[in-house]
């Protein structure tokens, strides 16, 4: 499944770096260290075949955002 990762803010997100996203190999293309002005986005995959377990929320931050915030994956 393909998805998008996308700066809602009304300011630029710097350096948007996932932290947490499933099993190992599980994700391609996951946001490390990108820049996302407002409105813009990053896409990537989410693999779910195979017996690999359902992906709720990938983890990430970015500058200024030191804890990483919980983004749902929609169904």
């Amino acid at each position: 499944m393909r998805y998008i990762l996308r700066n809602a803010g009304t300011g630029p997100a710097v350096n948007v770096t996932t932290v947490q996203a499933g099993e190992p190999g599980q994700c391609r293309g996951m946001p490390f260290g990108v820049s996302l002005l407002p409105g813009e986005g990053h896409e990537f995959q989410i693999l779910s075949a195979m017996g690999l377990p359902r992906l709720t929320a990938i983890r990430v931050q970015w500058d200024g955002q030191d804890e990483p915030v919980a983004l749902p994956v929609p169904v």
